[in-house]
Protein backbone atom coordinates (compact mmCIF):
# COMPACT_ATOMS: atom_id res chain seq x y z
CA UNK A 1 0.00 0.00 0.00
CA UNK A 2 1.33 3.42 -0.95
CA UNK A 3 1.33 6.15 1.62
CA UNK A 4 1.02 9.86 0.86
CA UNK A 5 4.46 11.41 0.83
CA UNK A 6 5.77 14.91 0.33
CA UNK A 7 8.28 15.31 -2.53
CA UNK A 8 11.35 15.15 -0.24
CA UNK A 9 9.91 12.17 1.61
CA UNK A 10 9.19 10.46 -1.70
CA UNK A 11 12.79 10.86 -2.85
CA UNK A 12 14.04 9.55 0.51
CA UNK A 13 11.69 6.55 0.30
CA UNK A 14 12.87 5.79 -3.24
CA UNK A 15 16.51 5.91 -2.14
CA UNK A 16 15.81 3.68 0.85
CA UNK A 17 13.94 1.11 -1.25
CA UNK A 18 16.64 1.19 -3.93
CA UNK A 19 19.29 0.46 -1.33
CA UNK A 20 17.19 -2.31 0.22
CA UNK A 21 16.61 -3.88 -3.19
CA UNK A 22 20.32 -3.89 -4.00
CA UNK A 23 21.19 -5.49 -0.66
CA UNK A 24 18.45 -8.10 -1.04
CA UNK A 25 19.55 -8.83 -4.60
CA UNK A 26 23.11 -9.43 -3.48
CA UNK A 27 22.14 -11.52 -0.45
CA UNK A 28 19.17 -13.50 -1.73
CA UNK A 29 19.40 -13.22 -5.49
CA UNK A 30 17.41 -11.29 -8.05
CA UNK A 31 14.68 -13.93 -8.33
CA UNK A 32 13.92 -14.06 -4.60
CA UNK A 33 10.28 -13.09 -3.84
CA UNK A 34 11.37 -10.43 -1.33
CA UNK A 35 13.73 -8.82 -3.87
CA UNK A 36 10.98 -8.85 -6.50
CA UNK A 37 8.43 -7.35 -4.08
CA UNK A 38 10.84 -4.56 -3.13
CA UNK A 39 11.55 -3.90 -6.81
CA UNK A 40 7.83 -3.65 -7.53
CA UNK A 41 7.32 -1.21 -4.64
CA UNK A 42 10.21 0.85 -5.96
CA UNK A 43 8.67 0.84 -9.45
CA UNK A 44 5.37 2.14 -8.04
CA UNK A 45 7.09 5.03 -6.26
CA UNK A 46 9.18 5.95 -9.32
CA UNK A 47 6.09 5.84 -11.56
CA UNK A 48 4.17 7.98 -9.07
CA UNK A 49 7.00 10.51 -9.02
CA UNK A 50 7.19 10.63 -12.82
CA UNK A 51 3.43 10.88 -13.21
CA UNK A 52 3.25 13.73 -10.70
CA UNK A 53 6.13 15.50 -12.39
CA UNK A 54 4.45 15.30 -15.79
CA UNK A 55 1.13 16.53 -14.38
CA UNK A 56 2.86 19.49 -12.74
CA UNK A 57 4.46 20.54 -16.05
Amino acid sequence: MLKILLPKDLVDEIEQLRHSMMVLGLQKGLNDPETIKTSQELDKLINLTLRNGLEAS
